[in-house]
């Protein structure tokens, strides 16, 4: 037997269906007080003011209660102007932000001090969260069980939840515990009302009482649960009432279908505004452009106006100009003599062919001058040969000097008459 959400719905009528509580993301200094700032309209020097002592960036309870107690009813009854009251940061909606966030530190979701609540709980109020329905009931349920296997450990020395729920869930199922309240009637939701509360209920300090407790629990048996369930009127239920609620469940669940339907509507409604502003800006973008485009063609619209203009003041400057080129080359005319008459076609084909015959007999002469030096040189380098071989005969043997004349004198004719021809050739 352990706490339910149906419990939590009832004993202490926090609703279980909707969204979950999550706050999830990297929360640093900063972020919490862009939270801070933009929810309870204060700034820094506010934030400072209503910090717990210590490390840590959580608010003090006491702070917030004495700096906001009687706030909404005097800001109610202010005739200042909304922009005025903003801008002291006492709206009604932040009077009504703080109010909430003290009701979560100080009832729903208590630390183990019991004097501090985190600033990041006012994302859950922002202004885009408001049509949101939280799932409070399944958040108290769940702080509550952690905080039950936290202090099952060994080196726990102190528990923190909503005590309410706790108390109220051992008062209806275990009414026969020594010290348990007798149950009244009320006619108000929370069945956690049907009970009478004062200081001996929670005062159970102490072995003694601890001992005691364990013993009678131990001792409790299933049929005293069972004769205290047919003995609530509020808890147990006829058979039309069982009806009734199992009709109500099923048009919860049908809420909760149509409620799917219109997340999903709401999804395709924000990707349609985003493709709008995209679309949106994209315009801008065009209107710039074209903004753009008009100056241009204004520019040039300007510019092309003196375009004709210009050009008849180009063309008669080419006509000065052709005029003057006129006159120069009259000038140029008379300045310059005579020219020699062209020669006719006739003379020139017969000097050229003059000249192509005279070409042809040199180039033949050239050719018969090469074969004639040709000759000549060969037979020069024959008798240059015998004259050096006989030269040689002569120094290496007894000869005469008149030998030796004669041979001098030989060559030497030989040369002039290679000469000669080739002069002659």
């Amino acid at each position: 037997m352990t706490p339910t959400l149906d419990d939590v719905e009832k004993l202490v009528g926090l609703p279980v269906d909707g969204d979950a509580t999550v706050i999830g993301g990297t929360w640093g200094f900063p972020t919490i007080l862009e939270v801070f700032e933009n929810n309870i309209l204060q700034d820094l020097k506010a934030f400072k003011s209503l910090k717990a002592g210590g490390v840590g960036n959580s608010l003090s309870l006491k702070k917030l209660k004495s700096h906001y107690a009687y706030k909404l009813e005097k800001i109610l009854s202010d005739s200042t102007t909304a922009a005025a009251k903003k801008k002291k940061g006492l709206t009604a909606r932040s009077v009504a932000r703080a109010y909430m966030l003290y009701v979560l530190g100080s009832f729903l979701f208590p630390t183990i001090k019991g004097t501090d609540v985190s600033a990041r709980y006012l994302v859950l109020f922002a202004k885009d969260k408001v049509a949101k329905k939280w799932s409070w009931g399944s958040a108290v349920l769940a702080h509550m069980y952690y905080n039950l296997g936290a202090t099952s450990r060994d080196d726990a020395r102190q528990f923190t939840c909503c005590t309410t729920l706790l108390e109220s869930w051992i008062f209806a199922h275990f009414p026969k515990l020594g010290g348990i309240p007798k149950e009244m009637d009320s006619d108000a939701y929370e069945h956690c009302t049907c009970w009478k509360w004062d200081v001996s209920v929670t005062d159970r300090y102490g072995g003694t009482a601890l001992l005691n407790f364990r013993e009678t629990l131990d001792n409790y048996k299933l049929e005293d649960h069972h004769e205290h369930s047919s003995q609530s009127p509020n808890i147990n239920l006829n058979n039309q009432q069982i009806t009734t609620q199992n009709d109500q469940l099923q048009k919860l669940k049908e809420d909760k279908n149509e409620s799917k339907e219109n997340i999903n509507l709401r999804e395709a409604l924000k990707k349609k505004t985003s493709e709008c502003d995209l679309l949106k800006k994209t315009i801008e973008q065009i209107k710039v452009e074209i903004e753009l485009k008009r100056v241009v063609d204004e520019q040039c619209t300007l510019e092309f106006a003196d375009l004709p203009r210009q050009l008849d003041v180009k063309c008669k400057e080419i006509e000065s100009l052709k005029v003057v080129n006129a006159f120069l080359m009259e000038q140029i005319d008379l300045q310059l003599p005579s020219a020699t008459p062209p020669v006719p076609d006739t003379t020139l084909a017969k000097k050229y062919e003059d000249l192509l015959a005279a070409h042809e007999d040199i180039k033949k002469k050239l050719i018969a001058k090469e074969d004639f030096i040709m000759i000549w040189t060969s037979k020069y380098k024959k008798e240059v040969a015998r004259y050096t071989e006989e030269t040689n005969h002569l120094v290496n043997s007894p000869t005469h000097p008149s030998e030796l004349y004669g041979m001098l004198i030989s060559m030497f004719i030989l040369i002039l008459d290679i000469f000669t021809a080739i002069k002659v050739g």
